[in-house]
């Protein structure tokens, strides 16, 4: 059985981490108590805005709203509509 060297750095390494997140766990609880309704009063203007973001990201594949071949577009109406009368 050969036993493998643990590196000195580990523990230090690990307590850092863990000092590291405990710390931000603190910062974000005080920064949530402090600045909560400055948050939540923002939240609907980031509805606002997302819409228009939203829709440049959805008609991207689109590249215009014009249909480049009409004549297919209405050969598929023609037929919906005769199926209808």
């Amino acid at each position: 059985m050969t036993l493998v060297p643990v590196s000195e750095g580990t523990p230090r390494n690990s307590a850092l981490a863990v000092g590291v997140c405990l710390l931000l766990v603190v910062a974000t609880y005080f920064f949530w108590t402090q600045h909560r309704s400055h948050l939540l009063g923002v939240l609907p203007w980031l509805f606002l805005l997302a819409c228009p973001f939203m829709h440049w990201l959805m008609h991207r594949g689109h590249r215009s709203h014009a249909h480049a071949d009409s004549g297919a577009s209405g050969a598929g109406q023609e037929r919906h509509q005769g199926g209808q009368a």
